[in-house]
């Protein structure tokens, strides 16, 4: 990527994210400081790792956020989660491709 400047939009919520994963920060917090709601962030934030390669992870336990790692461990740490829900998801397409179109017509016909 030879871009060297962001989007304001963008650059407004960059700017916000910490380095390290020691005091992540909430999309909840990261809206309201952006004058946004939940989902533009999440839509932003995605922008940010895939069209400008800026390594942003989140952390999903009770006090999660995003945060930029500091180093491979905070990076595998942030990555983890992601690869859990992938494998979730892979394995609800392929029960919704493998699902019969009328068998479930027999919970719902009791």
């Amino acid at each position: 990527m030879t871009e060297t400047t962001l989007p304001n939009n963008l650059y407004k919520v960059f700017k916000l994210i910490p380095l390290g994963m020691a005091l992540p920060i909430s999309a909840t917090d990261l809206a309201m400081h952006t004058h946004s709601d939940v989902r533009t962030v999440r839509e932003n934030i995605r922008k940010l790792i895939i069209d400008y390669g800026i390594p942003i992870c989140g952390n999903r336990d009770t006090h999660g956020g995003y945060y930029i790692p500091k180093n491979d461990t905070e990076r595998l740490a942030g990555v983890l989660p992601l690869q859990r829900q992938q494998n979730e998801e892979y394995k609800r397409i392929n029960a919704l491709l493998n699902a019969d179109l009328n068998d479930w017509r027999k919970y719902r016909d009791v």
